[in-house]
């Protein structure tokens, strides 16, 4: 298949196709509002042909990335977060067919890897390595059944690992290992619990004692299953039942101790579900942009803030970033980082900074990275303008450090009126006096080795009060829950 094609009537290939990896030095000229990132490596690897990127791992301290490409998918792996190393035993692992690597995982002392085939060309294929070196197969083509052409998410549940296929003839499976050589399916998964619709098992999550699977279903809606023995399952979620335009669960991850899940949705935009104990909540399709229609694969945590990117072939893939359950999500850096090419972030990692990792069929793939440096930043570019007399309310957002954070004004002030929120970072009040107000904001985290971030602002607030409420002071950006759910 062509990972440049971009077919809504191929669905699942289109969440698949994708990631971006590469790295070199942003220059701190650029005018994308993206001065706290820097790209890592040239891009595409030094190679244009590595289009995708769909997962990337920090195993023993050393950054993993798995590169989708039309001739054979290859593992590069990075010691210094700098430059990289084509590991692979050979492209697609001797089978060009091979051409996308779907997740890391660690288990039993090693590193496995899922690759996938999406033309029914060959069968999908579980590799592992005890050094991230060298690698050797893991169970059988398909393990064991030819018609599996691609094991996407992988993980461990109960002391054994888990791993979800692709099956567009019978239905998707899933398989586990005790040993990591001898695999089994788990009989009740097989055939898409049921549905031969459900051709593929996209995630797995652990939560809560349970093992969860999110499924893709373009014909009646993606399922979210959940097992307490991996054994017998039961279904969770039906979007068949809800809203079938959600046609996949490319997603599952726990954040502050609440489950969450992203689908995939071609008409109204992704969306992310939450489980607070009590009820679903969910965010506006494509988090305001219905153009972002997957999520990341991959989210990361970091402390206790959360991120994950999108899927956006229009404008370019996005970054998106919360600090806690109940915060606002907000975008960090422009779609793409500036280029409508970047169209998917699926891979995020943390290996000392935040990495991302953006799909790029146009001059291959590209990784970033936060700059050196302090890891923590103010990513708020401009304060929207006030009205003397009227409310008045903008949210300082940073990148990094350990929360709870601390913020001051440090140098000059805030007009008449306006107050600083020293924990939320929230400037709130109504303004009494007109003008341009500059003044500098310092926040500090609490972490072990404390942090502190600086940045000037300039308030301008306009004279005159209006009736009408300015639209412009508004923060994008959704609170998932509490909320009531759809079901």
């Amino acid at each position: 298949m062509s990972l440049k094609e971009v077919n809504i009537n191929n669905l699942l290939k289109i969440i698949l196709a994708v990631f971006i990896l590469s790295f070199i030095i942003y220059p701190d000229s650029n005018t994308h509002a993206n001065s706290y990132w820097q790209q890592v490596s040239t891009n595409g690897l030094g190679d244009a042909t590595n289009t995708a990127i769909f997962t990337m791992e920090n195993w023993q301290d050393v950054l993993y990335i798995g590169v989708g490409r039309n001739t054979g998918a290859r593992i590069y792996r990075s010691t210094n977060g700098n430059t990289f190393t084509n590991v692979s035993p050979a492209d697609g692992f001797g089978h060009p067919e091979l051409e996308g690597i779907y997740d890391f995982t660690a288990f039993d002392g090693q590193l496995f890897v899922s690759a996938f085939d999406e033309d029914d060309a060959t069968s999908g294929e579980v590799w592992r390595s005890p050094d991230g070196i060298t690698w050797t197969q893991t169970g059988v083509d398909g393990l064991g059944n030819a018609n599996n052409d691609g094991f996407y998410k992988m993980k461990v549940f109960n002391n054994q690992l888990y791993v979800g296929s692709r099956n567009p003839t019978e239905g998707s499976e899933i398989y586990r290992t005790a040993d990591g050589a001898n695999w089994n399916l788990v009989p009740l998964t097989a055939g898409g619990f049921g549905d031969a619709n459900n051709v593929g098992v996209w995630s797995l999550e652990t939560d809560g004692g349970f093992l969860y699977a999110g499924t893709f279903n373009a014909i009646n809606g993606a399922q979210l299953w959940r097992s307490a023995d991996g054994t017998n399952w039961n279904l969770v979620l039906d979007f068949s039942l809800i809203d079938g335009n959600n046609v996949g669960i490319s997603t599952i991850y726990t954040y502050s101790n609440n489950l969450y899940f992203g689908t995939m949705n071609f008409i109204g935009g992704a969306e992310i579900w939450g489980w607070d104990g009590a009820n679903w909540g969910w965010d506006v399709g494509g988090l305001g942009d219905v153009n972002n229609n997957c999520f990341s694969i991959h989210p990361v945590t970091v402390g206790s803030s959360v991120y994950f990117g999108s899927r956006n072939a229009i404008t370019g893939g996005e970054l998106w970033w919360a600090n806690s359950p109940n915060s606002q999500y907000s975008q960090i850096g422009d779609d793409g980082f500036g280029d409508v090419n970047n169209w998917a972030l699926y891979a995020l990692t943390f290996k000392g900074y935040l990495y991302v990792g953006f799909s790029n069929n146009n001059s291959g793939v590209e990784i970033w990275r936060l700059r050196s440096g302090s890891s923590m930043v103010i990513t708020t570019k401009i304060l929207a303008q006030g009205q003397e007399g009227s409310n008045y309310t903008a949210i300082l957002e940073i990148v990094g450090g350990t929360n709870p954070y601390t913020w001051a004004i440090v140098s000059g002030s805030l007009p008449k009126g306006l107050s600083l929120n020293n924990s939320t970072g929230e400037i709130f009040g109504i303004p009494e006096e007109s003008g341009d107000f500059e003044f500098v904001v310092e926040v500090q985290d609490s972490g072990k080795k404390q942090q502190t971030a600086r940045k000037t602002f300039i308030l301008k607030i306009i004279a005159g009060v209006s009736d009408n409420t300015d639209e412009s002071n508004s923060i994008r950006g959704i609170t998932i829950l509490p909320q009531t759910g759809k079901n």
